[in-house]
C-alpha cells in the first residue's frame, strides 16, 4: 500500500503523522501538568486539614479544660470528682499546647507562604496570632490556677479564655483562607501553564506545517519536473528542461538527468549520422559499463569492414574478376550473411557468363553447334535470341549490381533490389 502511494501522499501521511503525535504529546502534557498540580493541592489540602483538624481539637482541649475548672470550683477539695475534673483540666491543658506546638512548627516550615497571609480586620499573620494565643493562654492558665486555689470565678478568668479562644478561631479563619489563596494560586498557575503550552504546540504546530507544507512544494515541484523529464525521455523527447538548483539528492538527481539526457542525445546524434553513412563518427564511451557506445562503435566497425569487402568485390567485379569472392568468415550474424549473399550472386552471375563464354568462344571459333547446357531462364532453342538474351540478362545483372554496390558505397544500406533474384542483397539499416 505504502509503495503505491504518490510522494506527496507520502510527505502529507509523514507530516499528519507528526502533527498527531504533537498532538498526543500536548494531550499528555496537559493530563501530567493537571496530575501534578492535583497532587500538590491535595498535598496542601492534607496539611491544612491537619493544621486545622489541630487547632479545633486544641480549641475543645482548652474548652473541656474550662469545663473542668468550673466543675472544680463547685467541688469538695480532695474528693474524687473533685480529682477527676483537675486531672482532665491538666490533661486538657497540656493537649492544648502540645496541639498547638505542632500546628505552629507545621506552619513554621511554609512561614513564607503563611506570612503573606493576614486577618482582613487588623492585618495580623497567623504567626502574631501564635504569639497573642500563647500569651493569652498562658495568662488565662495562671487565673484557672488562682480559681483552683480560691474556688472562685473571676472576670478575667473569662475575659482570658474568650481572648485565646477568639485567637483560636482567628487562626482557624487565617488557615481556611491561606488553603483558599493556595488553591486559587495553584489554579492559576495550572491554568497559565496549560495556556502556555497550548500556545507553544500551537505555535510549534503552525511552525511545523508552515516547513513541512514549504518542503513538500520543494520536492513535489522538483520530483514532478523529474517525473515530467523522465516521460519525455521514455517518449525519445532529449530536449528537456530542469529548474531544479538545490544540492541535496533530488539536486544531484537532476544533474544526474541533465547528464543522461545530454549522453542520450549525443548518442542520437551519431547514430543519425551513422544511419546517413557517416562512418567517422565519434562515438565517447563514458566508463567500462557504457554497452550502448560499445556497440556503436563495434557498429561503425563492422559497417567500415562490410564497406571494405563489397568495396573489393565491386571493384574486382567491374574488373572482370569474377573470381574473386568475399571473406564470409571474417564477419559474424547478419553481417555475414550480407557477403554470403554476394558471393551467391556472384556465383549465380558467373557461372551463366563464363558459360556463355566459353559459348562465345566456341562461337568466335566457329563452333556453331555448340548449345549452352545449364539449367537457365531464356530460349537457347535459337542460338541469337539466347545470346541477346544472355547479353541482355547479364548486362542488367550488372547495372543493378553496380547501382547496389555504388549506394552500399554511399553509406546508404536500405537499398531495394529491382531483380527479383537479387532480394537477398536488400539491407535495411535502423538506427
Amino acid at each position: 500500500m505504502l509503495k503505491n502511494m504518490a510522494i506527496r501522499t507520502k510527505l502529507l501521511t509523514i507530516v499528519s503523522i507528526t502533527v498527531a503525535a504533537l498532538l498526543i504529546v500536548t494531550i499528555l502534557s496537559l493530563v501530567t501538568i493537571n496530575g501534578i498540580f492535583n497532587k500538590v493541592k491535595t498535598s496542601i489540602f492534607d496539611e491544612l486539614f491537619w493544621s486545622m483538624s489541630m487547632i479545633l481539637n486544641a480549641d475543645r482541649d482548652m474548652y473541656q479544660a474550662y469545663v473542668a475548672i468550673l466543675e472544680i470550683a463547685n467541688l469538695q477539695e480532695n474528693s474524687e470528682e473533685y480529682d477527676k475534673s483537675l486531672q482532665d483540666y491538666e490533661e486538657n491543658i497540656e493537649q492544648v499546647k502540645q496541639r498547638m506546638t505542632d500546628t505552629k512548627g507545621m506552619i513554621e516550615k511554609n512561614r513564607e507562604i503563611w506570612s503573606g497571609t493576614r486577618d482582613s480586620e487588623n492585618g495580623r499573620t497567623i504567626f502574631e496570632f501564635f504569639v497573642s494565643f500563647e500569651r493569652n493562654f498562658s495568662e488565662w492558665i495562671a487565673e484557672s490556677n488562682k480559681a483552683i486555689e480560691t474556688k472562685a470565678i473571676s472576670h478575667v478568668w473569662d475575659e482570658k479564655f474568650e481572648a485565646a479562644r477568639n485567637d483560636i478561631d482567628k487562626m482557624g479563619e487565617l488557615i481556611e483562607l491561606n488553603a483558599n489563596n493556595q488553591i486559587s494560586l495553584i489554579e492559576e498557575t495550572k491554568n497559565n501553564m496549560i495556556v502556555q503550552v497550548i500556545i507553544i504546540d500551537i505555535l510549534a504546530l503552525v511552525l511545523a506545517l508552515a516547513i513541512s507544507f514549504i518542503f513538500l512544494k520543494i520536492i513535489a515541484n522538483s520530483l514532478g519536473q523529474l517525473s515530467k523529464a523522465a516521460g519525455k525521455i521514455a517518449l525519445g523527447d532529449i530536449d528537456i528542461e530542469l529548474d531544479i538548483t538545490s544540492k541535496d539528492e533530488i539536486g544531484k538527481l537532476a544533474g544526474d538527468f541533465k547528464i543522461m539526457a545530454d549522453s542520450i542525445k549525443e548518442k542520437a546524434e551519431a547514430a543519425e549520422k551513422i544511419s546517413k553513412g557517416y562512418l567517422d563518427t565519434d562515438i565517447r564511451v563514458r566508463s567500462d559499463k557504457d554497452i550502448l557506445s560499445k556497440s556503436m562503435k563495434s557498429i561503425i566497425e563492422n559497417l567500415k569492414h562490410l564497406v571494405d569487402e563489397t568495396g573489393v568485390l565491386t571493384k574486382a567485379a567491374s574488373e572482370g574478376q569474377l573470381k574473386t569472392r568475399g571473406k564470409a568468415e571474417k564477419f559474424e550474424g547478419g553481417y555475414r550473411d550480407i557477403i554470403e549473399g554476394i558471393n551467391s550472386t556472384l556465383d549465380a552471375v558467373s557461372e551463366p557468363i563464363l558459360e556463355i563464354q566459353e559459348v562465345l568462344k566456341e562461337v568466335s571459333a566457329g563452333h556453331l553447334n555448340v548449345r549452352v547446357k545449364g539449367d537457365y531462364k531464356g530460349d537457347y532453342a535459337e542460338l541469337k535470341n539466347a545470346l541477346n538474351n544472355t547479353v541482355d540478362t547479364l548486362r542488367s545483372y550488372i547495372e543493378e549490381i553496380s547501382r547496389v554496390l555504388t549506394e552500399m558505397s554511399k553509406g546508404n544500406l536500405d537499398v531495394a533490389c529491382r531483380i527479383t533474384i537479387w532480394e537477398t542483397l536488400c539491407i535495411y539499416m535502423k538506427p
